[in-house]
C-alpha cells in the first residue's frame, strides 16, 4: 500500500489552481465563506477521537440520503449554467477536455443497483466507519458531496484511495464503491492496529512534515489515537499556523487535507471529540465478572492491566459499538479515555445474607443510600439511636452496606453505611425499680429475637436497671444482666409498673418509728428523709405495696395526690393502746356500736343508752380519745367507745 495524499480535482489542475492542493469544492465554499476564521480547536494529536470515527450509528442510508439532498437541492446534470472557470457552459468548458454530460450529482449517483448513500451507508456498517466520516472524505477529497456537476473522473477516485503524490492512481482501486469500501477497510485496519497493513505513524510522538516540498520542514506531532493515526496514513501532512490561521484560505507551505478534513466535519456535524457515550441511568459500582483488561470499543484493542475477577469499578457511561455495549468507568469518562468493559464481563453487585438477622441502631444521624450509585436513596434523615433490624449486607468500594429488612422484603436496594451502625446499646433506666412480669416469659436476645431457655413465672418481681429501643418496643435488663453485660432482656410488653392495693382494712392509722421516711418503693429511692417526720406521728394509710417481698405503706394524701411513694412496714407501728392509771366503770350517753379507732370499723353489737362498763385501756386517734374495756382488753380486740359518749358511773 501507498501512501497518498489528497486526489487533485481535475477541474482545478486544468485550471492550475491546484498548486497549494485545494479541491474545486474546498474553493468554492471558500468563495461563499469570504472571511477566512482561524481553525478552532484544532488539535494535531487528537484530529478526531476514535469514538467518533467509528460510530457507525450516527446516520441510517435515508440521513445520508436526506443530507446529501440537503446540500445540493438542485443539480446542473446537463450542465447549462454559466462555467466558473470560463469557456462557455459548465457543458461546453467539461466537453472539451473528454467529460459529456450528463454530470450526476452524488444524492443521483448510484452503482451496482445502489444509491451512493446505500453504499456509504454499506462501508459505514461493514467496517465500523462513522459514515460522516466517509462523506466528509469525499467532500475533502472531490468535493463531491456539494459539486453541482461533478465529471465521472470524480468518481472513479472518489476517496483519493490508491493515488500517491508522487505517482498515477492505481487502477485496481478506481470506481466509487471501490474507492468507498477501500478507504473504509483502511481506516478499519488502522483503528485495529493491524499488523499486516504497513503504516509509518504510531501512537507517540511522530515528526510530521507541513507539506509535500520537505523543505517547508515540519514538526513532532502526538498521535494520541488510532483515528488521528488514519488521517495521517491516508494524508500524511500537517497544517503550518500559517495554514490554521488562514482559515478555509492558503499560505505558504500549507497542506489543507487534514485541516479541511477537520473544518467540514465541525461545521457539518459538530465537534470531532464529542462522546458517543450515553449515561447509564443508574450510575453504580460493579464487578469484574471474569479477569479481563479494558478495550478500545472501536479498534477492540485490549487497554491497560488485567483486572481481576471481583474488581469493583464505577461505571458512568456507555456506548453500543458492533453489538456489544460497552460500559466506561467514571475515571476514564471524566479523562475522556476511549476504553470500556464489555456489558457481559460484568455484573451487578448483590446483597448476601447475614447470617445472623438482627437489630442494629445508628451511632450518628443517617441517610439511606443507593450503594452501588453511592448516593443517597431519600431526604429522610434517621436520627442517632434509632434501631433497624439488618437482613442483608453489600460490600461497595471497600465498604459495608447494611439493608433492612422491611427494603429486603420489597426489593429496594437502599442501604445504611456500615460505618453509622453499631450493635444494640444498652442504656440505663432514669430510673433502676424493680417490675412485675405480667406473664409467663422468657429473657430474648433483642437484637436477634431469640430466647433463652429459663422461665420467668408470671407475677414474677425483678430489678431492671438498663433498657435498648428494638424497633417500637423497650426491653428491659435485670441488674443482674446488667453487671455481667450478658444480651438478655425481657420485652417491655410482658413488664408492668408494681401497682399499689387497697388496705385490707380500708384506711388504718399507724405511728411512725424512729427514723421513718418515704421512700419509691419500685426503686427504693428516698423521696422524704427522716428528718421530715418526728417518731410517733399518726398518719392514716390507705394503700400498700409489696415490692420484692418487702410492704410498704402510701398515706391518705399521698395515695389522693397520686404520689408514689410510702413508708416501708418496718418504719411504721400500730398506734399502741395506754394503760389507765385507774381502771374505771362509765356509763354510755347514748346508744351506739363499739368502734375500731384505727378504720373506723363499727362492731355488730348496739350498746344501749345508760350502760355502765368497766374501761381499762385507752387509745388516741387524730386528737380523739377512745375507751376500751376491760373484756375487749384481754381478748386485744380493736373496739372502743368514743370518750364523748361516756360519764363516769
Amino acid at each position: 500500500m501507498k501512501i497518498h495524499t489528497t486526489l487533485t480535482n481535475l477541474k482545478r489542475v486544468l485550471l492550475l489552481t491546484l498548486a497549494v492542493g485545494l479541491t474545486a469544492s474546498a474553493a468554492s465554499f471558500i468563495n461563499s465563506n469570504k472571511a477566512y476564521a482561524g481553525v478552532d480547536g484544532w488539535d494535531a494529536g487528537n484530529i478526531i477521537t476514535d469514538g467518533v470515527f467509528a460510530n457507525k450509528n450516527t446516520m441510517s442510508a435515508g440521513d445520508i440520503q436526506a443530507f446529501l439532498n440537503s446540500k445540493v437541492p438542485s443539480c446542473d446534470t446537463w450542465g447549462t449554467q454559466t462555467s466558473e472557470f470560463g469557456g462557455g457552459t459548465r457543458r461546453q468548458w467539461a466537453e472539451a477536455r473528454g467529460y459529456s454530460a450528463p454530470y450526476t450529482c452524488m444524492k443521483d449517483y448510484s452503482q451496482d443497483g445502489k444509491s451512493a448513500a446505500q453504499i456509504i451507508y454499506d462501508a459505514a456498517q461493514e467496517f465500523s466507519i462513522n459514515p460522516q466520516v466517509l462523506l466528509v472524505l469525499l467532500q475533502k477529497e472531490q468535493g463531491l458531496v456539494t459539486d453541482t456537476w461533478p465529471l465521472s473522473i470524480q468518481y472513479r477516485s472518489a476517496t483519493g484511495y490508491g493515488c500517491p503524490d508522487t505517482a498515477a492512481c492505481d487502477a485496481e482501486y478506481y470506481g466509487f464503491k471501490n474507492q468507498v469500501r477501500w478507504a473504509s477497510r483502511m481506516f478499519r485496519a488502522i483503528l485495529n492496529n493491524s499488523s499486516s497493513w504497513y503504516t509509518p505513524y504510531v501512537l507517540g510522538n511522530n515528526f510530521i512534515r507541513y507539506s509535500p516540498d520537505s523543505s517547508c520542514g515540519g514538526s513532532n506531532v502526538y498521535i494520541q489515537n488510532r483515528a488521528t493515526q488514519a488521517l495521517y496514513n491516508y494524508t500524511p501532512y500537517q497544517p503550518n499556523q500559517s495554514a490554521l490561521d488562514s482559515g478555509w484560505g492558503t499560505a505558504n507551505c500549507g497542506a489543507y487535507g487534514n485541516r479541511n478534513f477537520y473544518l467540514y466535519f465541525t461545521s457539518w456535524f459538530g465537534s470531532t471529540r464529542k462522546s458517543p457515550y450515553s449515561s447509564l441511568e443508574s450510575p453504580r459500582w460493579m464487578k469484574m465478572d471474569n479477569a479481563i483488561q479494558k478495550k478500545n470499543p472501536w479498534t477492540g484493542q485490549s487497554v491497560g492491566s488485567t483486572l481481576d475477577e471481583g474488581t469493583q469499578l464505577r461505571f458512568v457511561d456507555k456506548v453500543f459499538v458492533n453489538g456489544t455495549w460497552y460500559l466506561r468507568t467514571a475515571f476514564d469518562s471524566a479523562n475522556s479515555l476511549d476504553q470500556g468493559v464489555p456489558q457481559n464481563d460484568v455484573a451487578d453487585l448483590a446483597f448476601e445474607p447475614l447470617q445472623e438477622p438482627r437489630f442494629m441502631e445508628l451511632q450518628s444521624k443517617a441517610y439511606k443510600m443507593y450503594p452501588r450509585s453511592w448516593v443517597n436513596s431519600s431526604s429522610t434523615i434517621f436520627p442517632v439511636g434509632t434501631s433497624i433490624k439488618i437482613t442483608s449486607k453489600i460490600y461497595v468500594n471497600d465498604r459495608w452496606f447494611y439493608r433492612t429488612e422491611f427494603d429486603e422484603a420489597n426489593n429496594i436496594m437502599s442501604a445504611f453505611s456500615g460505618e453509622k451502625l453499631t450493635e444494640l446499646t444498652y442504656k440505663n433506666l432514669d430510673t433502676p425499680r424493680y417490675m412485675k412480669i405480667k406473664s409467663t416469659t422468657h429473657r430474648v436476645d433483642p437484637a436477634r429475637g431469640t430466647p433463652d431457655s429459663t422461665t420467668i413465672n408470671a407475677g414474677s418481681q425483678l430489678k431492671f436497671t438498663s433498657k435498648v429501643l428494638v424497633g417500637n418496643e423497650w426491653y428491659y435488663r435485670t441488674e443482674s444482666d446488667s453487671s455481667t453485660d450478658t444480651n438478655l432482656a425481657i420485652p417491655g410488653s410482658d413488664t408492668e409498673e408494681i401497682s399499689y392495693t387497697a388496705h385490707p382494712d380500708t384506711a388504718k392509722w399507724y405511728q411512725l418509728k424512729a427514723g421513718a421516711k418515704k421512700v419509691q418503693p419500685a426503686s427504693g429511692a428516698i423521696v422524704q428523709p427522716s428528718s421530715d417526720f418526728t417518731a410517733g406521728t399518726h398518719t392514716i394509710m390507705v394503700d400498700k405495696i409489696i415490692v420484692n417481698g418487702q410492704t410498704f405503706y402510701r398515706t391518705k394524701f399521698d395515695t389522693a395526690a397520686g404520689y408514689d411513694r410510702a413508708f416501708p412496714a418496718n418504719d411504721i407501728e400500730e398506734v399502741p393502746y395506754a394503760s389507765f392509771d385507774n381502771p374505771r366503770n362509765m356509763r354510755i350517753t347514748k346508744s351506739l356500736q363499739k368502734i375500731n379507732p384505727k378504720t373506723g370499723a363499727l362492731s355488730g353489737t348496739t350498746l344501749n343508752s345508760g350502760m355502765v362498763l368497766n374501761f381499762t385501756t385507752k387509745i388516741a386517734i387524730d386528737g380523739q380519745w377512745y375507751y376500751r374495756t376491760a373484756s375487749d382488753t384481754t381478748n386485744n380486740l380493736d373496739f372502743t367507745i368514743p370518750s364523748k359518749y361516756l360519764e363516769n358511773a
